[in-house]
């Protein structure tokens, strides 16, 4: 396996053997298996966030039903105003039928 350092030189670790060089071995192949730090990092970073949102919208939730609720009550009220304005918009014309 090899490690890019900061200062742009590898490192060379065998994971078998357990040994470390700073040479490039004969017959070295870059094995990709493995995470780099970086990578784990965003992992979890991404991981972290997203538990967070979930917590924080499970601390939220009553709030958001009372919210959905008074919506819906409200959408309701306006389609029974316009239903009763429509109704006695029509009386005369009701009326007149009966």
């Amino acid at each position: 396996m090899r490690t890019k350092l900061p200062d742009s030189s590898s490192y060379f670790f065998h994971l078998q053997k357990l040994e470390g060089t700073w040479e490039r071995p004969q017959g070295f192949v870059q094995n990709s298996t493995f995470l780099t730090r970086e990578e784990i990092q965003a992992v979890c970073s991404s991981v972290t966030a997203a538990h967070s949102r979930d917590v924080q919208w499970k601390a939220n939730e009553p709030l958001v039903l009372q919210l959905q609720a008074r919506m819906r009550g409200f959408l309701l009220r306006q389609k029974l105003s316009e239903r009763l304005h429509f109704l006695n918009t029509q009386l005369p014309a009701v009326i007149t039928i009966q």
